[in-house]
């Protein structure tokens, strides 16, 4: 009779517990595993685009503004309009691009680009496309490749522009 009592109290608590276990919600994750700090191609890779990022301390968004962007040759038609063919121009992503808690990121944004920027007597502008993932795990700086993704400018790059974007953590400059 006490051991039926028993068996009946531990089946009740079971019960019991396993609600209260069920109510409380879990514990999630609410900041990606992503390191802050700059990002840039992989040494003397070939064939990958120039670009460059400084992911927040966060790890939320690559920041915008004068601190993430690239450089390439000119497009035919930028050199049409008076930018020098021989010298590359920069560009900055003018706004912050967020990254998803799966460290997905994607951007379609028109960048302006001044004289100084296009090394010519005019300014331009032009768009580009941006879009990759950040790798999970561990992150060896110089070592892993922790940003793969794609970017497009056909309206400000030569089309000789290398599409792919491959990047490490960079320590030293952040």
């Amino acid at each position: 009779m006490k051991l039926l009592r028993i068996a009946s109290l531990t089946v009740v608590l079971t019960f019991v517990c396993g609600g209260v276990a069920q109510a409380t919600p879990r514990l999630v994750r609410s900041t990606p595993p992503f390191i802050g700090g700059f990002y840039s191609e992989s040494g003397s890779t070939k064939g990958v685009a120039f670009i460059q990022f400084f992911v927040s301390g966060s790890g939320k968004e690559i920041l915008g503004g004068h601190t993430s962007g690239g450089s390439c040759l000119a497009s035919a038609a930028l050199v049409a309009e008076g930018v020098q063919s021989t010298g590359g121009i920069t560009f900055n992503f003018p706004r912050s691009i967020p990254i998803s808690p799966s460290g997905a990121f994607s951007a379609t944004e028109t960048v302006t680009m001044t004289p100084y920027e296009t090394q010519s007597t005019v300014g331009a502008s032009g768009t580009i496309t941006i879009s990759g993932h950040f790798t999970k795990g561990k992150i060896v700086s110089y070592r892993t490749n922790a940003v793969i993704g794609t970017f497009n400018a056909p309206s400000i790059c030569a089309t000789t522009t290398p599409t792919r974007v491959l990047m490490q953590w960079d320590i030293n400059d952040l």
